[in-house]
């Protein structure tokens, strides 16, 4: 299996200076293309783990002309019953991460997202096992290990 440099952009950290723009697009002296680190280390591929879908066409375009592979993970939280918006219902929320298999899996979970936004409203993105296993299964899921 190979391993793929993981990164998060702009789009999902509103102070972070990574971007996934080409290196030429940078205006500002302050952010890093993802892509340029990935070339600078002679890495073929990068992981792209975001909170947000805003920013993957852009990245996946770029990718593709700079001759890197790219994959797209979506960090969303999961719980119990989306439904559910009590404080108890907090205590069966975790984070994972979709990984879209490739461009297809992007357009066939896109309504992931959506679910995510409008049915799991609670301060933040979020959806039920239920919800994910009735949607595409073009996909595969990361369960982060967090240490602090």
């Amino acid at each position: 299996m190979e391993i793929l440099p993981f990164f998060t952009s702009h789009y999902s950290v509103g102070e972070s200076i990574l971007t996934v723009e080409k290196e030429e697009e940078i205006k500002d002296d302050s952010s890093v293309s993802i892509f340029a680190i990935a070339k600078q280390h002679g890495e073929d591929g990068v992981l792209i783990v975001d909170s947000d879908i805003a920013g993957y066409w852009k990245a996946y375009q770029n990718a593709k002309a700079l001759g890197l592979q790219m994959t797209f993970g979506l960090k969303v939280v999961i719980c119990a019953d989306v439904n559910d918006k009590t404080p108890e219902s907090k205590l069966t929320e975790s984070s994972i991460i979709i990984v879209f298999k490739n461009t297809q899996a992007y357009e066939d979970n896109v309504p992931i997202y959506s679910h995510a936004s409008t049915l799991g409203k609670n301060d933040y993105r979020r959806l039920d096992w239920k919800n994910l296993t009735e949607l595409s299964g073009n996909f595969f899921i990361l369960v982060p290990f967090y240490s602090s």
